[in-house]
C-alpha cells in the first residue's frame, strides 16, 4: 500500500518536472538540437529538459544525430 502512494507521489513529480520550462543558459544548444531534430520530444510534445534521460532516451537522441551524419 505504501508501495502504490510512493509511486504516485513520484509519478506526480515526474509529471510536474517534465512541464518545467529550461533555463536560458542552454537556449542556444537546445534551439540547434531541436532545429537540427535531436530533440524532438515525446508523444505529449514535452521535452522534459529538467527531467532525468533514460536510456532508451539517450540512444534515440544519439540515433537522431548519427542518421543524420550518413
Amino acid at each position: 500500500m505504501e508501495e502504490d502512494n510512493f509511486s504516485n507521489i513520484a509519478q506526480q513529480y515526474k509529471n510536474y518536472v517534465a512541464g518545467l520550462e529550461p533555463d536560458s543558459w542552454s537556449k542556444e544548444a537546445r534551439d540547434y538540437a531541436e532545429s537540427a531534430g535531436y530533440i524532438q520530444g515525446d508523444s505529449r510534445g514535452y521535452k522534459k529538459y529538467k527531467s532525468e534521460l533514460t536510456r532508451e532516451e539517450l540512444v534515440q537522441i544519439l540515433f537522431n544525430i548519427f542518421k543524420r551524419k550518413v
